[in-house]
């Protein structure tokens, strides 16, 4: 891969960036964040990250011109909405199961209020429903790359310093498995192949960027409790 490749500026930005050794992921792993503190960080992720996840993908099925390819993203939207793929429940059904291990009822979930970093992030993969259809490739990357990486210390931490029940922990379980490897497979596969011009390579990197900018600082978001 040429090192001036779209591809490769990509891996030097996520790699200085470095989600997987995140201070939450850190600090969770440790056990040195309060109860408060990694509640607080939960209900955001949920808010900010996972509670849509299943309509960001299947906007981008629709948008997508390529067979091949809408088989593969629909194939994603169905794992997220449902646990098409790894036979489970759907990802934010999965999350909420995690929630209640922590003591967090529906009712404070439902009515905790969104943060800036919460809310921006939200706004950033809502622009699936206006980029050129193969950019959700750059948008969804760190999501299943970067991030399941950084979801193993925090399920290992949650079982030995927070008392989560293992039965509860299945979210992050199945995130730090096969089944997100396929769909960073996918997202490369669409940048390799059709991120082609130079606005293109150009709005991809802007939009990798900004998306893994943002996750970073919802990651942060426990600071605040």
């Amino acid at each position: 891969m040429p090192a001036n490749s779209v591809e490769g500026e990509i891996k030097t930005f996520l790699d200085k960036l470095d989600i997987p050794h995140h201070p939450l992921a850190i600090k969770i792993g440790k056990g040195e964040l309060s109860e408060k503190q990694v509640k607080g960080w939960a209900k955001q992720w949920y808010h900010g990250f996972l509670k849509d996840a299943d309509r960001w993908i299947a906007q981008a099925f629709v948008n997508c011109p390529v067979p091949a390819m809408r088989r593969a993203i629909i194939e994603n939207a169905a794992e997220e909405a449902w646990g098409y793929q790894s036979k489970t429940k759907g990802h934010p059904e999965l999350f909420v199961d995690f929630l209640g291990g922590l003591g967090i009822s529906q009712d404070e979930l439902d009515n905790e209020p969104v943060t800036p970093e919460a809310h921006a992030s939200l706004l950033q993969f809502w622009q699936i429903r206006s980029v050129p259809w193969f950019q959700f490739g750059p948008l969804f990357l760190t999501s299943e790359s970067e991030v399941p990486r950084a979801y193993v210390p925090i399920m290992q931490g949650l079982e030995q310093h927070y008392g989560v029940p293992k039965d509860r922990l299945l979210f992050f379980k199945i995130h730090a498995a096969e089944v997100d490897e396929a769909h960073t497979a996918t997202n490369l596969k669409v940048i390799r192949e059709y991120v082609q011009s130079d606005r293109d390579r150009e709005e991809c990197l802007g939009i990798l960027k900004t998306t893994a900018t943002l996750i970073s600082e919802l990651m942060g978001v426990y600071r605040k409790y």
